[in-house]
């Protein structure tokens, strides 16, 4: 593998805990949601696997509702 170029079979998207109760107090929450979602559209042209975490779903909330349904298709840890 050269260490400029990412293969699509050695690469994936992974979201950390961009969850409703943590993202509402964020400095820059609208910027991240944008780039997010860029980030989440060129996994999916790409046919990259998305794994995303949440943590603590029941004190923190879900994954930001803005992602539920791009992210259907990734894998929830």
């Amino acid at each position: 593998m050269n260490k400029y170029i990412l293969d699509r079979e050695d690469t994936v998207l992974l979201i950390i805990d961009i969850q409703d109760r943590l993202v509402k107090p964020m400095k820059y929450a609208e910027k991240v949601i944008e780039k997010t979602k860029i980030l989440i559209s060129a996994a999916e042209e790409l046919n990259m696997p998305i794994i995303y975490t949440e943590q603590y779903p029941k004190g923190l909330g879900n994954t930001f509702p803005e992602f539920e349904e791009v992210l259907k298709n990734g894998e929830r840890f």
